[in-house]
């Protein structure tokens, strides 16, 4: 483990350290819960939303960070875009194997995260005030890193829709 305060306890004891301070009362007990590595990944799993939900995914990214700050949580891990190490898998960085330490299948409502884990949220308000610009654009915006992995977030999100929840052809390819 990275942080000082946890190199020298043992991963049982960071299990119950999580267990006890954090589970069911700042976050949700997780579905899964890995050695990478290079310390521990906490997962949920959420039932299926419609990209417009990605905000509200965002919000709730944003705010497990923050309070699982303190024991060492990464901020650059809560990209819409992350792949994650698979269990089974050896990470290459320092040849150690990535294991399963807890599994649990119960799936979490996005909706049900907010009511019981994130504070009110306030809705946006549009400025009535603010007037919009006169003339259209005319150069063509090119994406940036956020807004590319955005579409094609939507991207497989529609092709899923389009294939009926099918993710491979049936010669194999995606």
């Amino acid at each position: 483990y990275t942080l000082d305060k946890f190199k020298d306890l043992t991963v049982d004891q960071i299990l119950w350290n999580l267990e006890a301070d954090y589970f069911k009362s700042k976050v949700p007990e997780a579905n899964f819960i890995v050695i990478t590595g290079r310390g521990l990944a906490i997962y949920w799993l959420i039932e299926a939303v419609p990209y417009k939900a990605l905000p509200l995914w965002n919000a709730v990214q944003k705010n497990f960070l923050n309070k699982l700050k303190d024991i060492g949580a990464d901020e650059k891990s809560i990209d819409a875009a992350r792949v994650m190490r698979l269990s089974g898998s050896i990470n290459q960085k320092n040849g150690h194997a990535v294991d399963l330490l807890f599994y649990n299948d119960n799936k979490y409502n996005l909706r049900d995260i907010q009511e019981n884990y994130l504070p009110d949220l306030t809705p946006y308000v549009k400025n009535p005030y603010h007037k919009a610009k006169g003339r259209c654009k005319r150069v063509v915006n090119l994406f940036n890193l956020y807004s590319l992995h955005y579409a094609r977030l939507r991207d497989l999100v529609k092709l899923m829709e389009l294939r009926e929840g099918m993710c491979r052809m049936e010669d194999g390819s995606l």
